[in-house]
């Protein structure tokens, strides 16, 4: 049996504990009298997209939820993080554009190849090697490199860089994918407006022009090719009030009723602060909705969620939601895209998260919590 076939032997044992028919129905979902509370019974390979927030339990988890996959790409994530971070040096070159106290922060996350990779399946996979090298440019204002995603060093490598306002890098990805995650700083003028402006990607696969104003809340996924091959941009203006990303897998079960999603909740910075792990589908009422569990490195729970989500053309689709605590105080809300790709079984799914803002001193959402400290870097997934 090849390595891709134990994937799908491991994915299949996953839908069958998600998709079971312990989709228990209690007649009192909550778990207390306490009608100001959330959370049932239900654990969460138990998810009943009948009962608010699929009647889960607001209890901890195993780290990752001892999903081997979700763990061996946190020890690869981690390990990128100790790539390069140029923000200093580049505000360095002009101190008056570096103190200024309005200083626009925007990041910006843009992976692409096989998007929907995961690392359980087989490196050697009859995947073609597709090359990314490119370059961006950007106007109206100054690009720093805060994360390579997964470039896999020396075959993947940033550039020297020639100015503030463009970077170049090579990259081939195989069966994985690679990516970058930027800031763009802008400086107000004297009437306190920014300029306008653009950043271009431009790769032999995929090109574009996005105006800097459309950053913010920029969320775009696009197929490149009939092989999997796609890019995605994700943009967040820095703000008081924590935000991040979401990514991960969103796969259809075919002949189920949906299927399940899990993946990572990460900061504006690209770290790891916790894991989300859910089933979506279509509930007895006709409606398209999703509901799951987060919880932090350490496995403590940090919020239960439920959303809807809509269909598109080619497996893509739009999904929304938000998080609550213990009390049932909604703390924040997300909304992204996926992509299934039911002739392999494999999905993935991109989104960006803010919280409410003040948020509460007890019940803090993952990004307000202070990091785990990472495992020892390993060999862990490469993009290629």
């Amino acid at each position: 049996m090849t390595t891709r076939a134990f994937a799908r032997l491991g994915i299949l044992t996953l839908v069958l504990a998600l998709l079971a028919p312990g989709c228990s129905k209690n007649d009192n979902p909550l778990s207390s009298p306490d009608t100001t509370s959330i959370g049932g019974s239900n654990s969460i390979d138990q998810v009943d997209l009948n009962q608010p927030y699929g009647g889960l339990a607001y209890t901890n988890e195993a780290p990752a939820f001892d999903d081997p996959q979700l763990q061996n790409e946190t020890r690869a994530m981690d390990q990128n993080l100790m790539a390069e971070d140029d923000e200093d040096t580049m505000l360095a070159h002009d101190p008056a554009f570096r103190d200024s106290p309005r200083l626009k922060r925007t990041f910006l996350r843009i992976l692409w190849g096989q998007l929907d990779s995961q690392p359980t399946t087989d490196a050697a996979a009859p995947v073609a090697a597709l090359d990314w090298s490119g370059s961006l440019k950007v106007s109206g204002g100054v690009l720093a490199v805060k994360r390579t995603i997964l470039f896999e060093w020396p075959a993947d490598h940033l550039l020297p860089r020639t100015d503030r306002q463009s970077l170049s890098w090579v990259s081939h990805t195989g069966p994985r994918f690679d990516g970058l995650l930027l800031c763009v700083l802008q400086r107000p003028d004297t009437n306190g407006t920014y300029p306008e402006g653009s950043i271009s990607f431009d790769s032999g696969p995929y090109s574009t022009t996005i105006k800097l104003a459309d950053l913010d809340g920029l969320d775009r996924t696009e197929s490149v090719d009939d092989q999997g091959n796609a890019i995605s941009f994700e943009g967040k203006t820095l703000s008081d009030c924590p935000a991040g990303f979401m990514r991960g897998y969103w796969v259809r079960v075919p002949g189920a009723n949906g299927g399940f999603f899990r993946g990572h909740w990460l900061s504006q910075l690209g770290s790891v602060k916790g894991h989300l792990r859910g089933r979506w589908g279509t509930n007895e009422a006709g409606e398209r909705v999703f509901a799951g569990k987060i919880i932090d490195r350490a496995g403590n729970v940090r919020g239960l969620i439920e959303g809807s989500w809509s269909p598109g053309q080619d497996g893509m689709g739009d999904f929304s939601g938000h998080w609550a605590f213990r009390s049932g105080q909604i703390e924040g809300e997300f909304s992204g895209k996926f992509m299934t790709r039911s002739d392999l079984g494999l999905g993935f799914f991109r989104a960006s998260w803010s919280a409410e803002c003040p948020s509460p001193a007890v019940d803090a959402p993952p990004d307000t919590l202070p990091d785990t400290p990472p495992e020892p870097p390993t060999t862990g997934d490469s993009g290629r």
